[in-house]
């Protein structure tokens, strides 16, 4: 039941906003005891998916807003496909923003994307540990391929491209080094396909990936 919610969500046929029927009208359509209503209902208020309003009912998440690396391949990783294309020293923040939706699939939350991630890497660094770790971690989910290529660029600046939608740009090797990969995607500049300027960046590093690559 619960997967028949998420897939109909998915689908739109629920869309942001939406209020659910009742567990009481999701009981008799789906043929099950109230019980095992809520208990979908809970599964997918675990999930992020609903939210429950007192009084009123529950209603269909908003997604959430592109506003950093983190929560852009989060957001993208839920919609079950999730390419990134990542000119950055190493691996270090990429596996760090791929972290929780990771989390999600191996508890069994979400299904594991499809899709791939290709990283130009900017030192010479070929034993990047976070690069190591992330390549153990995506042999369980053989849909995400990942891939890796040394570079002579200069690391003194660097992007991440999320499913051709969002671009996060700006990125210091020393900040990268230094501070918490948290705090070093806070701070890397989003452009989005929601603005004229935004799509002239995105089409442009989407480019220029694709033949460098």
């Amino acid at each position: 039941m619960a997967d028949d919610l998420r897939a109909r969500i998915a689908a739109g046929e629920y869309k942001p906003g939406d209020k659910l029927p009742s567990q009481n009208e999701l009981a008799a359509s789906y043929q099950v005891a109230k019980m095992t209503a809520y208990q979908a209902i809970t599964q997918l208020r675990e999930q992020g998916l609903v939210y429950a309003r007192h009084g009123s009912g529950v209603y269909v998440t908003e997604p959430p807003v592109a506003t950093s690396l983190f929560t852009a391949v989060s957001a993208a990783a839920a919609t079950g496909h999730l390419t990134i294309d990542a000119l950055a020293p190493n691996a270090r923040l990429l596996a760090a923003a791929l972290r929780a939706p990771l989390a999600r699939v191996v508890a069994g939350i979400d299904e594991a994307p499809a899709g791939r991630i290709r990283l130009m890497a900017t030192t010479q660094d070929v034993e990047d540990y976070s690069y190591l770790q992330l390549c153990d971690d995506l042999e369980a989910h053989p849909t995400l391929t990942l891939e890796r290529r040394i570079i002579g660029l200069s690391s003194q600046f660097g992007f991440f491209l999320v499913n051709e939608a969002d671009l996060f740009l700006g990125l210091s090797s020393e900040d990268h080094a230094s501070l918490p990969p948290a705090v070093v995607a806070e701070q890397l500049i989003h452009a989005g396909r929601s603005d004229t300027a935004g799509i002239s960046q995105i089409n442009g590093v989407r480019d220029w990936f694709a033949q460098a690559w």
